[in-house]
Parts: structure tokens; C-alpha cells; sequence
């Protein structure tokens, strides 16, 4: 075995404290050591030891903490149930528990320290709609030389190294050492035997849980580490390789198997690229002074685009920067991939309306261009898809499977002290800030106040949690705001001629799914028997004895953001009995972007679904088909589109009925009586411009 250890004293020695009390101004030393041009790369040492210049006592801890729960106590789950099993995702963590902890440690003595404990703990939770985005501690990113891809091949998951670092004379040295130690293109192709003398997949997957927690399934959180693709371009994210959190672990130690035969044990430091101004970090002083808003710089993938666009047999039809169409070569099988259901992020709200119009027409063009090119069946990707605006994943649903009368989700949301005073006072649920939190305008047409007892009495549960939740509820389509219903409608365009049900409609995801696209996905199985098909995962499993994996572990009813939970905050605080809540919480110490965060409020409940009672983000629905051929690779499409074709999914028979419904029931387009979509328990909310992610 060749053995091979660098030695990095350039960049991996430290200073003599990191903490504040430090007699040099860390911020200033690291500033230093920048090109002319201010370009700036640092180990993981340097750049904690300036973010670690600023103290954070018990009582700064304390209070940080006292308004994260404020925020949380509207969580569904904040109060977890116990003794959960299969078939629900295991619920055991005492996320309460766990922020008291931090405030008890004596080894958190900074706000660096604070801040990133806070992280990790809601990281614990599992659910990526909950998210605590710092306004400080994002001067760097951390990179790794190169990017790993697994290889399936039938029960069988090997580790790979895949590609390098973009070109960087400055790292490329870092990371060989000059000239002692070989060329890192020589690592290219080699399998990888172990990580810090771990497993790979079980090192990654312990990666992935801390590092990306975005959703129950662990199949979900380990392909989320990996490149993937849109349409047939190779996507250029790379969540391991490129972090904009700095690992516990400030070098990985890799033992390989190279292309040759020959092994070799290799260390890697995690290496930190300055994404903003060097100005910014010049001083202690003024590197907190930046802190009051978040990194404004652009954080694409260190790593680069890669991708033809194209591949053998495989016809192009429509596409635009959300969704892509293909023809696959048997010349039935059309492609569907949308990466989101929202086109509107990073656009002015003003300027939204058209730029709705534009999408929803291009996918129209693009589904009808697939029935003009001969498809008969079709494979909705849905890998990546980040979620978005329900009303428009509804409204697609319906244009797509226009024969069949589809049901929308159920809702409801824990009833707080605070939810509930307010829910029974007429003068502060109709506010502006009541009525955002909520998402409702309505109430079968009426203001909410005319019937809150349809909300709070008699009140439902929720497994064991020991909290009263409201009555289930369901959202308004056809009232949503007009900034929505005037963007576009399914039904101002011809309808499509195929007519789609369970029979020739599967849905491919990697498990990244956010709600909407969840509520998309749990409907079409649901309702009209539509196949689901995974790939990818490691070696933990959802469930044991089967590869296949839920595709809908990131679900949720909808969010809130802590602005929108701030603003309801200060309008029950004017309540003369509103100090003597403790669910009132006091302003962040710490910077903390409001817009930027986010948590779950509502549980959404599939009532055709084999579980109606358990909200579908805990409900394991495993994938009826799962791709184990060696030839479908995460960043592929082509190569997960051609696997479907041959795992038979379209043979499988549904096991839902399809009842005919004589027509589109596009929400957004198509008026009709409030009455129609009552059952019994439930009434509807009217909805905002709902965002689900």
C-alpha cells in the first residue's frame, strides 16, 4: 500500500485562542493572508478562529434560545409522540430538551459555537421545512478536491470519485503539496474503501443526516449529497464536497482503490473559499458590522456545469428553466421533468404575474408537444423538484389527469394558547398579520371570524401529541388572491388529448421532493393509482428488506416564516394579557434572517390514502418500483428514464380505481360551489399564494 501524507503546516496551524479573549484580532490575521486581488482560501482553523471572536455568556445563550422556542411553539411538533414505529417514520427526539442542553454546555462560549448548535439541532427534527439561516458565519465555503458519486448495481452500493475541484492553482497546491503527492486528476475513477476509517456509505450517510436533513427518509438526506441533473444536463451541485457550513472534522483521511489495481491512503483538509468581500472580514469589528444582513453573494456550486444536453435516441421537445420534455426512443414515452413549482423566486412581486403566465404556458407547450411527437405514456420526474405555489401543483394535476375528479389534502395546525385567543377574537384574526400567518381570506366565503367554531370545536389529534389540533380543514383553490388566478389558467388553454390516469403515468423522484410537490405526488398514487419509482439511497433503509423508499419523506401542509410569525407576534402582544404568556418571546439577540427562515405550521392528510389519520410527512409510503440497474447513475436522467422502461413500472397494474369525472377540474380555472368539496369534519380555508417548500 502507497501511503501518502501531506503535510499542510501552511494553512492548518492555528492561533494560540479562538476564542475573544484572544490577544490578536483573528478576523484581521486571516484578511492577511488574501491574494492582491482578494481572493482568499483558509482551513477550517483560521476561519473558525475569526468566527469564533465573538463571546456568547449563559444568559445570551439563554435568550437566543427563549425566542427560537417562541417561534416554535406554533411547530405541529414540537411537542413529539413517542413510540412511533413502521409504518411511520420513528418519532424519539426531544427537540426542547436538546436547545436547553446548548444553553447548559460550557463549551459553548461563542456566538459562532451558539449559532451552529442551534442549526444542528433543528437539523435533528428531519424536516427541511424548518430552518434557522444565519445573517453571519457565511463569509466561506469549505470544498473538498473532489466530488463522489455512488454506483448501484442490483443490493450492491460502491463510493467513486467522480470529478475534480474547479481549476485552482491556489488549492490544487494546498491539496498536493507541491510536488509530493501525485496529481489529483490520478484519483479519478478509483473506488472508495473507507473514510476515516469508516465505511464510506455509513461515513456519508452521518454526513448527510447532520449536513443535509431534508426529509425522514434516509435514502432522501444521502442522494442529497450528490450531483443530480436537470433535464439531461448534469446538475453542478455537490452538497458534500461544497459546504457552507464547516464540518466538524477539519480533514478526511480516504483509502482508495485506484483504476490501476494499486491502493493508497490519502488526508484531505477541508479547505474554507472566502464568497464575500475580503473587506467584510478585515477586522473582528467589521466582520460583525456585516453580519446585520445575509450573504448577498452568489453561492453556485465551486464545481462547475457539466452536460451535453443531449444523449442516443433521445428526442428534445420543449424546455425552459424549469421543466424539460423529452420523446425517450421507443417513441410512446414522453419525459416530463419539473425542478420546481414556483418561477417566481428572486422576482419582484410586482413583476410576478406575467412571469407565471410564461411558465404556466410553457409547460402546456411542452405537454402538448409530447402529444404531438406521439407520446401515449408519460414519466413525471419529478428528482430536485424543490416544491412552490400549491395552487398551481393542483391545477396541474388536474390539467394532466383531466378524466378523473380529484380531491385536495386535508389540513390542520396544533392550537397554541396563542393560536387559540386569537382564533376567538374577532378584532385580531382578521388582520393583515393573523390572515398571512393563516393563509385564509375565507371561510366557504365568509370572514373566518364568522366561524371559528368550525375551527376550534371539538378540536382534533394528531397521534399522541399532547396538544389539541384544529379541526381539519381544506384549502380554497378557486378563491385564491387574484394575483394568482389572473396569472394564468390551465383551462385558457386547449386540453390535453391523451387521457392520463394510473395506467400510463409513473412518477421517478430521488426522494427531493418538497410539499407541493409531496401533495402532487401522494394525490396522483392516492387517487388515481400512479406508480411511484425511486433510485439511489445507501445502505440505510426507510424499511428493512426493501431498497424501495418514500418519495414523499419532505412533505408538510404549508409554512410560515419567522417574519410572518414575528408580525403575528406583535399584533396578540397589544392583548393586555399578553405578558403573562411565556409563549410571547422576546426579539433574536443574535442575528437571524427573518424572510430567510422558515418552519412547518400546517400537517397535511391523504383521506383516499392508506393512513388517513397520520399526517403524510410521518406516513413511510414506500415506492411501488426501485431502480437497482447499474446503469442509472444520480446525475443521469437519461440513464434513470431508460431503466424505467426497462423495470416493466408501466405493466404494473393499478390498484387504485380511476373514476371518470367528465372534464378538467382545474381549481384555478373552474368555478364551483363551495359545497362540493366539503366532507364531513372539514371545511375550507381560503388560500393565500401558498408557498410549500
Amino acid at each position: 500500500m502507497l501511503v501518502l501524507s501531506p503535510t499542510i503546516l501552511l494553512l492548518l496551524s492555528t492561533a494560540s485562542s479562538i476564542y475573544a479573549q484572544a490577544t490578536t484580532d483573528a478576523c484581521a490575521s486571516l484578511a492577511a493572508r488574501a491574494s492582491p486581488d482578494g481572493k482568499l482560501v483558509a482551513s477550517i482553523e483560521r476561519v473558525e478562529a475569526c468566527y469564533n471572536s465573538f463571546p456568547a455568556t449563559t444568559a445570551d445563550k439563554k435568550a437566543q434560545i427563549d425566542a427560537l422556542k417562541g417561534y416554535f411553539n406554533i411547530y405541529p411538533f414540537k411537542y413529539i409522540a413517542k413510540d412511533i414505529k413502521a409504518p411511520y417514520y420513528p418519532m424519539s427526539y426531544d427537540f426542547y430538551a436538546d436547545l436547553d442542553s446548548i444553553v447548559a454546555d460550557p463549551a459553548i462560549t461563542t456566538e459562532y459555537q451558539l449559532q451552529r448548535s442551534i442549526q444542528r439541532s433543528i437539523a435533528k427534527l428531519e424536516d427541511g421545512h424548518n430552518s434557522y439561516t444565519l445573517s453571519c458565519f457565511d463569509a466561506f465555503r469549505f470544498v473538498q478536491p473532489f466530488r463522489l458519486m455512488p454506483a448501484y448495481s442490483g443490493e450492491s452500493v460502491s463510493i467513486t470519485i467522480d470529478r475534480l475541484y474547479v481549476e485552482s492553482k491556489s488549492l490544487t497546491d494546498i491539496w498536493t503539496n507541491g510536488t509530493q503527492q501525485q496529481p489529483l486528476s490520478s484519483y479519478i475513477g478509483a473506488t472508495v474503501v473507507s473514510m476515516d476509517g469508516r465505511d464510506p456509505l455509513e461515513y456519508l450517510q452521518g454526513f448527510a443526516d447532520v449536513y443535509n436533513p431534508i426529509g425522514h427518509a434516509p435514502e432522501t438526506r444521502f442522494n442529497g449529497l450528490f450531483s443530480s441533473y436537470k433535464g439531461l444536463n448534469s446538475s453542478d451541485d455537490s452538497h458534500f464536497a461544497d459546504q457552507s457550513n464547516a464540518p466538524r472534522t477539519s480533514t478526511i483521511t480516504y483509502e482508495l482503490r485506484l483504476k490501476s489495481g494499486s491502493t493508497a491512503t490519502v488526508a484531505f483538509p477541508w479547505i474554507g473559499v472566502l464568497t464575500k468581500p475580503i473587506t467584510d472580514i478585515a477586522t473582528a469589528q467589521t466582520y460583525h458590522a456585516s453580519c446585520s444582513a445575509p450573504n448577498k453573494t452568489p453561492t453556485s456550486s465551486l464545481f462547475g456545469p457539466v452536460g451535453a444536453g443531449e444523449a442516443p435516441g433521445i428526442k428534445k421537445v420543449h424546455e425552459d428553466d424549469l421543466n424539460y420534455f423529452y420523446l425517450l426512443a421507443d417513441g410512446i414515452t414522453g419525459v416530463f421533468h419539473m425542478t420546481g413549482f414556483d418561477p417566481t423566486t428572486g422576482v419582484p412581486e410586482a413583476d410576478q404575474p406575467p412571469v407565471i403566465k410564461a411558465w404556466v404556458e410553457s409547460m402546456v407547450s411542452g405537454l402538448q408537444g409530447l402529444e404531438a411527437a406521439g407520446a401515449t405514456r408519460l414519466i413525471i420526474d419529478l428528482t430536485g423538484n424543490g416544491g412552490g405555489i400549491v395552487i398551481y401543483g393542483w391545477g396541474l394535476l388536474n390539467y394532466i389527469f383531466a378524466s378523473t375528479k380529484l380531491e385536495p389534502l386535508e389540513y390542520t395546525f396544533p392550537l397554541t394558547e396563542q393560536l387559540r385567543s386569537t382564533l376567538s377574537n374577532p378584532a385580531l384574526v382578521n388582520t393583515e398579520a393573523v390572515q398571512s400567518l393563516l393563509a385564509g381570506r375565507t371561510l366557504q366565503g365568509a370572514k373566518l371570524s364568522n366561524a371559528v367554531t368550525d375551527l376550534l370545536t371539538p378540536g382534533t389529534t394528531v397521534f399522541n401529541v399532547p396538544v389539541k389540533f384544529t379541526n381539519r380543514f381544506l384549502m380554497d383553490f378557486e378563491r385564491a388572491p387574484e394575483e394568482a388566478t389572473t396569472s394564468a389558467r390551465f383551462s385558457d388553454y386547449a386540453p390535453l388529448k391523451n387521457v392520463y390516469n394510473g395506467r400510463n403515468v409513473v412518477i421517478v423522484s430521488n426522494g427531493l421532493c418538497g410539499s407541493t410537490c409531496a401533495q402532487f405526488t401522494t394525490i396522483a398514487r392516492d387517487q388515481l393509482g400512479v406508480k411511484a419509482v425511486t433510485y439511489g439511497g445507501g445502505k440505510q433503509r426507510s424499511l428493512s428488506g426493501t431498497r424501495n423508499f418514500d418519495p414523499t419523506s419532505f412533505a408538510a401542509g404549508f409554512i410560515a416564516t419567522y417574519k410572518q410569525i414575528d408580525s403575528y407576534i406583535n399584533v396578540i402582544s397589544k392583548r393586555d394579557d399578553a405578558s403573562d404568556s411565556k409563549l410571547n418571546p422576546a426579539p433574536f439577540l443574535y442575528n437571524v434572517d427573518m424572510s430567510g427562515s422558515n418552519m412547518a405550521f400546517a400537517v397535511s392528510f391523504s383521506t383516499k390514502g392508506k393512513y388517513p389519520d397520520a399526517p403524510i410527512e410521518w406516513v413511510i409510503a414506500p415506492s411501488d418500483v426501485h431502480l437497482d440497474s447499474a446503469d442509472v447513475k444520480l446525475n443521469d436522467g437519461a440513464s434513470v428514464w431508460n431503466a424505467i422502461l426497462k423495470s416493466k413500472a408501466f405493466e404494473l397494474a393499478s390498484t387504485v380505481a380511476v373514476v371518470p369525472g367528465g372534464g378538467s377540474n382545474t381549481a384555478v380555472a373552474t368555478k364551483k360551489s363551495g359545497a362540493s368539496f366539503v366532507t364531513a369534519g372539514a371545511f375550507i380555508l381560503g388560500s393565500a399564494l401558498l408557498v410549500l417548500f
